[in-house]
């Protein structure tokens, strides 16, 4: 899918890493696309969200389409969560907090990261090729976690000393546009702005309600009643997903740390 990986070590300490390269094609430029995620990603340190070490862009002098994007991150040890979730159908919710609780935390840290982009030279030529347009296409970090925040990009990873944490690896998928309009578009019916944190909220609990219930959050027929086969804890989590979304039962929170305050109110009640 234009992307490659490749294992690799630094050679200054040999710290284990991986280098993914995105090659160009007719309908993009892949500097479109990352550099300006990258720059924000690579500033960003938190446990669980996986670090961009270095990016940058290379020519391939037989390639009409452009140059190719490489990112140099984390390597990850350890299985996405959706194919997780796709042997096992769903979470119980001791298991969705102990992944979500540390996520949302870590896209909180992300959230509040303010930094100032300074385009390469390369891309302000990219932009005066394709004109100043093209500046919307670039994913803010708010979009990242927002918008194109989704279940495929939590990962269940092995530490060297062999604990078992959850990371977010914060890519900007191929077909961020089209999911972005998506999600914008059932944003809009929900009454809420996309890029902002309160869409952040609403896909954190599209990715919750997927842990606890195994099913995908469908705005359009949906039928917003608790499912009869939760219960207790279960039940409550899958409340606070519902309120997340669509503001019902419960008013919906405003930010990712109302999220997490919420859902360590219910990990503490788990433990008495």
């Amino acid at each position: 899918n234009r992307r490659e990986f490749i294992y690799s070590r630094r050679l200054a300490d040999d710290y284990p890493s991986m280098i993914e390269i995105s090659s160009p094609d007719h309908r993009s430029n892949p500097r479109e696309y990352y550099e300006r995620a990258d720059f924000i990603l690579s500033r960003v340190r938190h446990p669980h969200l996986v670090k961009v070490l270095e990016y940058g862009t290379f020519a391939h002098p037989n390639h009409k389409y452009g140059d190719y994007h490489a990112r140099v991150q984390d390597r990850i040890n350890g299985v996405g969560l959706l194919q997780v979730l796709n042997q096992c159908g769903r979470f119980d919710g001791k298991t969705a907090l102990s992944v979500m609780i540390p996520v949302v935390d870590a896209l909180k840290k992300a959230a509040s990261i303010e930094a100032k982009f300074r385009p390469s030279r390369a891309l302000i030529e990219t932009r005066q090729k394709f004109g100043p347009d093209r500046e919307e296409m670039f994913p803010s970090l708010n979009r990242i976690c927002s918008d194109l925040f989704s279940v495929s990009q939590i990962w269940l990873c092995v530490l060297p000393d062999g604990r078992l944490i959850a990371k977010v690896d914060a890519h900007v998928p191929d077909n961020h546009t089209e999911i972005s309009f998506s999600n914008v578009s059932e944003f809009a019916d929900l009454g809420v702005k996309g890029d902002t944190e309160e869409a952040a909220v609403v896909a954190t609990g599209r990715v919750l309600y997927k842990l606890i219930t195994g099913r995908t959050f469908r705005l359009k027929g949906a039928k917003l009643e608790l499912s009869k086969e939760l219960s207790g804890f279960d039940s409550r989590l899958e409340e606070l997903t519902i309120s997340c979304i669509v503001g019902k039962p419960l008013n919906r929170p405003k930010t990712l740390g109302a999220v997490q305050k919420l859902m360590e109110e219910v990990w503490r009640y788990m433990h008495f």
